[in-house]
């Protein structure tokens, strides 16, 4: 009963700041924080007075354990900054702390490619263990700080091999739907990629404005003669301005209609082409006629709010057809 008593009291230290007599130097800080580069992880022990520690590494088992002695007494305040971190077990697969007496012990169980090491701040009483993973050889990151008076610009610059069968550069759509909007870093999570840049440009509702091709399909047409980058299958970029001209063939009638736009608000006599990148409805209230078309066949007309189909898409044409 002795030993869970203490995790107890230990638990409330942490989370409740409460406050607890004793001659053990009291813990007084928890906190994590990432630095700016993002291949560095900093967590630190506070005391009022600095204990006894040892540390221990087992490469082969990808763990690392803390022992502070005298150290589990007093008010710890956690400031966990950068929780997504331990989230994403980029470095952390697992982090625990046990009590025992007045000895406590941070067991660190290590992502793959990550390195520790410990040191003291005396003159903020600290503990930092400092958690280090491996860059990615294949990429390079840098920053270059521009300046032209007062103006300063700071910029980022991300390399890699375009010739590198390994790695591949694709866009991707913000939560994969248009509008939509997502951080970078999110993004890169969530498709669990090596790098991610910000290339594109969006309105404030997240909605693409601009030339935007994704698996060879056209997501967004280009905008004010605005220019474009792409990169070819054989690794080639490519800079330009791009035309469009997007055409709708009625085999009926054999009429060809002019499209003004794809997957974005329509204006007001507009024709606009809606895929399900663009979400489950069109969402115009003006149209005259939406057709839901599967495999190049109409297979039903809507008046407005048209829904999209998975595995097709819908013409929207305005009031007066």
């Amino acid at each position: 009963m002795e030993r869970v008593r203490i995790l107890l009291t230990l638990l409330l230290l942490f989370y409740g700041g409460i406050s607890y007599a004793g001659t053990e130097p009291p813990l007084t800080l928890i906190s994590l924080t990432k630095a700016k580069e993002g291949n560095l992880l900093y967590f630190k022990v506070g005391f009022s007075s600095l204990p006894p520690y040892e540390f221990y590494q087992f490469p082969s088992r990808n763990l690392a354990v803390v022992k502070f002695t005298h150290a589990i007494s007093g008010t710890c305040e956690i400031s966990f900054l950068d929780t997504a971190s331990l989230v994403e077990k980029r470095f952390l697969k697992e982090l625990r702390f046990v009590p025992s007496e007045s000895t406590l012990r941070i067991i660190m169980n290590l992502a793959q490619g990550v390195k520790t090491k410990v040191y003291t701040l005396h003159s903020t009483k600290e503990v930092v263990i400092e958690l280090e993973r491996e860059r990615d050889r294949r990429l390079e990151y840098r920053e270059i700080l521009l300046s032209q008076g007062e103006a300063k610009v700071r910029i980022s610059l991300l390399g890699l091999d375009l010739n590198d069968p390994d790695l591949l550069i694709t866009p991707v759509l913000a939560r994969d739907k248009i509008p939509g909007l997502e951080e970078t870093s999110s993004m890169a999570r969530r498709l669990r990629a090596l790098g991610g840049i910000n290339g594109g440009y969006f309105a404030p509702n997240g909605d693409p404005l601009g030339l935007l091709i994704i698996d060879g399909e056209l997501i967004s047409e280009p905008i004010l003669d605005r220019s474009a980058i792409a990169f070819t299958k054989d690794g080639e970029i490519v800079f330009g301005n791009v035309d469009f001209k997007g055409k709708v063939l009625f085999k009926l009638n054999e009429r060809i209609i002019d499209l003004d736009g794809i997957n974005r608000k329509a204006a007001p006599q507009e024709i606009i082409l809606y895929t399900p990148h663009y979400g489950p409805k069109t969402g115009r209230d003006d149209a005259g006629l939406e057709l839901i078309v599967i495999e190049g066949k109409i297979i039903r007309i809507y008046s407005k709010d048209a829904p999209i189909p998975r595995n097709g898409y819908v013409i929207s044409l305005p009031q007066g057809w």
